[in-house]
């Protein structure tokens, strides 16, 4: 994929997840290039209720089309609510995997295919 093309990608996930989410949905999110082109969507998750936090990322893995990683920002120092929905409620066949950062273990990465 060109550097281009990417861009336009990160241009089309941004605009679909406009027409659903909330301006402040909006705001929790950030876009990044890894080296091989993968788009990553970086969102925080914190203060979120658990139905919020669930029904926003199902939002972002639904309205994003392609392979791309999903950074979940759900610290841990207040509770394991939103971590514990990541990984044991959190399901969609486009879920490829999770893990859970071991330098910070706020944070958790989600691959969709």
């Amino acid at each position: 994929m060109r550097d281009g093309d990417n861009k336009n990608n990160i241009e089309e996930i941004e605009f679909k997840l406009s027409m659903i989410l909330t301006k402040e949905e909006m705001d929790r999110i950030s876009y990044r290039k890894e080296g091989n082109n993968e788009v990553v969507l970086k969102a925080d998750l914190h203060e979120m209720k658990y139905k919020q936090a669930y029904r926003f990322v199902k939002n972002l893995i639904a309205l994003s089309q392609g392979v791309f990683e999903l950074d979940l920002v759900h610290g841990h120092n207040h509770g394991t609510v939103l971590r514990d929905m990541i990984h044991n409620d959190l399901n969609s066949p486009r879920i490829k995997s999770k893990t859970l950062l071991w330098w910070n273990e706020g944070e958790t990465l989600v691959a969709i295919n």
